[in-house]
């Protein structure tokens, strides 16, 4: 190794540098309350779904290896359908329920959040690994999250 000297700029660039890195990092999130279709865009994104009404959530296209999204319900009155944005993509996973699991089949084109069944705060998960839609999940309730 050598003797390189550092001046006291780059000392304070480098802690400045280690300052911005050591931020907290928030998640991006957005609400969803009517029939909306997702694009690569909106990827990476924590969405709470209000089911206050029927709605309706189109995926993009799930060629983007990568693509990630999470869906929260933040309110049961109403059913909550995340739809496949392409026909050559599947569903391929399980969402975990209190005391069963519905799996994902290759004629599932959706995934539905149900009314009065599902709870605030159940959850799933999509990642595209480049042809599908990854998918996980968890309901409080048997039956809360259910693919058709």
């Amino acid at each position: 190794m050598g003797t390189k000297r550092v001046g006291w700029a780059r000392i304070q660039s480098l802690i400045n540098e280690n300052a911005n890195t050591l931020q907290q990092r928030r998640y991006v999130t957005q609400t969803i309350s009517a029939t909306t279709t997702l694009t690569a865009a909106d990827a990476g994104q924590e969405i709470y779904v209000n089911g206050a009404t029927a709605i309706d959530i189109t995926l993009p296209a799930s060629d983007d290896a990568g693509m990630w999204f999470r869906f929260v319900l933040s309110d049961n009155t109403a059913d909550v359908d995340i739809i496949q944005g392409d026909a050559a993509s599947d569903f391929v996973g399980s969402v975990m329920a209190l005391s069963n699991k519905d799996t994902a089949t290759a004629s599932d084109t959706k995934v539905s959040f149900k009314a009065s069944t599902a709870l605030a705060g159940d959850w799933i998960e999509v990642v595209s690994n480049g042809d599908d839609w990854m998918i996980r999940g968890q309901t409080a309730v048997n039956s809360g999250i259910v693919f058709s």
